[in-house]
Formats: C-alpha cells, sequence, structure tokens
C-alpha cells in the first residue's frame, strides 16, 4: 500500500492540542469570577477556593474510572459525553444562588467534566506516536498554556461587556460545542483506519499490495530492509550447523575413547565370524589361508545346503547377540 500523503495522526495532535486548551484554560477562568462572585454573595475567599481545589481533586480522583472507560469505549463517545457535562456546569453556574450549589454546580458537575481532559488527551496521542512519543506529548502540554493565557483573557473581556452570568453561559456553551465538534475527530488507535504509529502502514497490507514474486518479508519489517535482512539470515543458517559439526567432533572423540579402550575388539571379531571370505578387507586377506579357513563358518567349510546354512546362521546371531 502507498503511504498517505497525510499521516492523521498530526489530526490527531492538533485535536488534543485543543482538548488540553480549552478543558484547562476554561477552568482556570474561575480566578476571573472570583471578584464579582465575593460581590455578589460575600461570601469569604476561602469558601471559593476550597471549591474550586475540591473540583481539580474531583478530577484526579475520577481519572481511573475514566481511563477504564476510554479503553472501552473509546475517546470519540467519552469525550462527547464529558464535554456536554463540563458545559453544563458552566452554564448552570449563571443560576448560582446558594453555596451548595457552587459545590454542585461547579465542584461537581465541572469536575466529571474535566476528569478525562488530561486522560483522553495524553493516552490517545500515546497510541498514535511511538518514536516522537515524548515530543508530541510535549505539543500537547503546550495547549494547556495556551488555553491558560487565552480563555481567562476572553472571560475578562466577557464580564466587562455584560455581568458575569451572562459570561458563564457564553463560555459554557463556547466549550460544550468545541468540545464535542474536536472529539469526532478523535480515533483510539491507528490501526482502525489501516495505519500504524509515526506513519506507518500495516504489514498485512503492504504484502497484498506487493508483487507476488517478491520475496517475502519478516513481519516487521519494510519493503527497503528486506536486502540488509539478508545477510543476517544466512548468518543464522550457519549457526544452525554449528551444533552439528560439534556433535560429529563429540562422536569421533567417543570413538577413538572406546577403541584406545579395546571396546571395539570383540565387536570386529564378531563381524568378521559373521561375513563371508569375499567381504572382509585387505588386512584379513594378508592374515593366511590357514587362518583364514580356521574363521570361516562351518557351512563355508563343509558345502552345507541351503537349511544347514539357515540354521547355521541362527545360531551364530544367537551366540553375537
Amino acid at each position: 500500500m502507498k503511504r498517505p500523503t497525510f499521516f492523521y495522526g498530526y489530526l490527531i495532535l492538533a485535536t488534543c492540542f485543543c482538548i488540553q486548551g480549552i478543558g484547562v484554560g476554561t477552568y482556570v477562568t474561575f480566578g476571573v469570577f472570583f471578584k464579582p462572585l465575593l460581590a455578589e454573595f460575600g461570601w469569604s475567599r476561602a469558601t471559593l477556593s476550597s471549591a474550586h481545589s475540591l473540583t481539580f481533586l474531583i478530577a484526579g480522583m475520577l481519572g481511573i474510572l475514566i481511563g477504564r472507560l476510554n479503553d472501552r469505549l473509546g475517546p470519540r463517545l467519552l469525550m462527547t459525553v464529558t464535554g456536554f457535562i463540563y458545559g453544563l456546569g458552566f452554564i448552570l453556574m449563571s443560576r448560582l444562588n446558594a453555596l451548595w450549589q457552587l459545590y454542585v454546580f461547579y465542584s461537581l458537575i465541572v469536575g466529571v467534566g474535566l476528569s478525562s481532559i488530561d486522560v483522553i488527551a495524553l493516552s490517545t496521542t500515546a497510541r498514535w506516536f511511538v518514536r516522537r512519543r515524548g515530543m508530541v506529548t510535549g505539543i500537547v502540554k503546550v495547549g494547556t498554556g495556551a488555553g491558560q493565557l487565552i480563555m481567562p483573557l476572553v472571560a475578562s473581556l466577557l464580564i466587562a461587556a455584560f455581568d458575569w452570568r451572562l459570561s458563564y453561559i457564553i463560555i459554557g456553551v463556547l466549550a460544550m460545542l468545541l468540545l464535542i465538534l474536536v472529539a469526532q475527530l478523535l480515533q483510539r488507535d491507528p490501526a482502525r483506519m489501516g495505519l500504524l504509529p509515526d506513519e506507518g502502514v500495516l504489514e498485512h497490507e503492504q504484502q497484498q499490495a506487493a508483487p507476488r514474486d517478491v520475496r517475502r518479508r519478516p513481519v516487521g519489517a519494510r519493503a527497503g530492509d528486506v536486502d540488509e535482512q539478508r545477510p543476517q539470515h544466512r548468518g543464522r543458517a550457519r549457526r544452525r550447523d554449528e551444533p552439528r559439526r560439534e556433535s560429529d567432533e563429540q562422536r569421533a572423540e567417543h570413538a577413538a575413547a572406546s577403541r584406545a579402550l579395546g571396546l571395539d575388539a570383540g565387536r570386529e571379531a564378531r563381524n568378521r565370524k559373521m561375513d563371508p571370505p569375499h567381504h572382509r578387507g585387505a588386512e584379513q586377506e594378508q592374515e593366511g589361508p590357514d587362518r583364514e579357513t580356521e574363521e570361516r563358518p562351518e557351512w563355508c567349510r563343509h558345502g552345507w545346503n541351503a537349511e544347514a546354512r539357515s540354521a547355521a546362521r541362527s545360531g551364530i546371531n544367537l551366540v553375537v547377540s
């Protein structure tokens, strides 16, 4: 398969960058609303600060559950749901009238939506990039700083132009719509699109697109790596022969030791008794006719018939065994 001109992982990178900027940037706008809330309700600074801190604590505790759901459901569906909850929390803040509503609307609801921002953005990016994972993760986290710079400025302009209640509605609607829209671009991993991390293509699709006479490549190797890997295969074939040569040398050493101990003397004597004269070697022929005649079987010396020869051979075999 021809490598695509545009790697979809770069779109995943831009999407996760936006998720970090919108999510974290909207969360830190609470400091801009701090003074209007103090003037409206007269609550202490500790009360407002504790609600803000509790939001971050709830988001961190729910991160484990969000990560498990991300593995099961995928980032697209989960980001859509949590993005809606996140924007809903800011919209409900425009209806704030009591202290308990502050902890429910902001600490709980906004905390649930915030819990998926880091988990989905960072885990999805890690699946799409392997060799440059550290650099790409750093680029995604740049979105966090960009959101913290831009969103408080937007909130300040809205509060200056309108009141704080309408500003919360506008920020909540924008956060909800933007998070839901960018969530539709998310893909769990590149394998669902026939790709590999870092601009790769799946191996089975490469083999289908390759000519039939092309030598089969090992799994995980690219087309340009075949020639580089052939010497390695020959090297492995030579290494397979080494244990065989070692075993032959060991057998030769064992045979030499056995001859030195005289273990083969009896076996050679039995073989000479069983073989006819014309199968013997040159050494046996040089031993002389008298000794050869003595070592011949009875059927050779007396000219026995077939039945006698068969019986004699059976007897010799019994004696040998």
